[in-house]
C-alpha cells in the first residue's frame, strides 16, 4: 500500500551488548522472555515525523484500518 515500515525493537535479552558476555561481571540476559519475543516478532513502526501532514496521517490510518478489516475471522 506504499507504507513504509521497519521492525519495532530487538528485546535486550537478544542484544548482543547483554546476550554475550565479553567481560567478567558484564550484564548477561539469557533466559526466557516470551512477551519480549512476541511483541519483537509482531510489532512494528508506522510512519512519524514533526512534519508529517494530517494527509500523510489519515493515509496510514486508513491502510491500517483495510489491513484489520481485511484481516477479520469471519
Amino acid at each position: 500500500m506504499g507504507v513504509e515500515t521497519r521492525g519495532f525493537f530487538i528485546p535486550m535479552h537478544q542484544q548482543p551488548a547483554y546476550y554475550l558476555k565479553t567481560v567478567e561481571n558484564a550484564p548477561n540476559c539469557k533466559g526466557n522472555f516470551p512477551v519480549a519475543d512476541k511483541v519483537s516478532e509482531r510489532g512494528f513502526y508506522l510512519p512519524s515525523s514533526s512534519d508529517i501532514t494530517d494527509e500523510e496521517i489519515n493515509f496510514v490510518c486508513n491502510c491500517v484500518r483495510k489491513i484489520i478489516e481485511d484481516n477479520k475471522k469471519p
